[in-house]
């Protein structure tokens, strides 16, 4: 994303956050799955039931997700790289 690739993408009409926006979802339930998990890994047997099944499934359900957005993210990484063969064939103006 160097400011001469990021000139091609305003000359094609492009907007580069719609490729890196499914990464950021990602790592951003990533990061919510593990702290689901620390939580429920600090609790103890005397824990509520309730309390544990509910971050179980809190934590069993952001990491099943996270994992499965990966793929749709392999198919933003295509997406990206016809982008960037698109934009080779438009001049760089230098400014």
């Amino acid at each position: 994303m160097d400011q001469p690739f990021l000139r091609k993408l305003a000359a094609i009409n492009r907007t580069p956050i719609r490729y890196l926006a499914p990464f950021l979802f990602t790592a951003v339930l990533g990061v919510l799955a593990a702290l689901s998990l620390i939580a429920l890994s600090v609790m103890s047997d005397q824990s509520p039931r309730a309390l544990l099944a509910i971050f179980g499934f809190t934590a069993s359900f952001l990491s099943v997700w996270a994992i499965a957005s990966l793929l749709p993210c392999l198919s933003m990484i295509v997406q990206f790289m016809g982008l960037k063969l698109d934009a080779l064939d438009v001049p760089d103006d230098g400014g």
